[in-house]
């Protein structure tokens, strides 16, 4: 019986887990997105150097997060991120316009992707 107690107790931990897990994700990518588009929409005004210091914060909060990212998040979506960010810097440094859109919402796209990646649903159960 004291199996099947300790079985239990881990699952319970481990859902436990998956759910602050899951709601830290959700805060963490929501704030990214959200600065993401403060960038966008300051470079749509043509207030570049605001959009280059929050974007290069975006990134700089990205890249700290990395003893969260590196353990808990799939490697080929952590460098598809950051080239995200890379490709959003770089349009907004180059003052690119027409590269502007598509690299903030790719970026945009990928974030979210991350969250809903984590939540669990019947079909990731199965």
């Amino acid at each position: 019986m004291k199996k099947e107690w300790f079985a239990l107790l881990l699952l319970a931990g481990i859902l436990l887990g998956s759910a602050v897990n899951l709601r830290f994700l959700r805060d963490f990518t929501g704030e990214l997105e959200d600065m993401v588009a403060a960038a966008a929409e300051a470079a749509g005004e043509e207030k570049w150097e605001t959009a280059a210091e929050t974007a290069a914060q975006a990134m700089e909060r990205w890249t700290c997060a990395d003893r969260y990212t590196h353990v808990f998040i799939r490697h080929g979506e952590i460098d598809a991120v950051t080239d995200g960010f890379c490709s959003l810097l770089g349009a907004i440094l180059n003052r690119d316009r027409g590269s502007l859109y598509s690299a903030q919402l790719s970026l945009r796209a990928r974030l979210i992707g991350l969250y809903e990646m984590e939540q669990v649903k019947p079909g990731s159960i199965l």
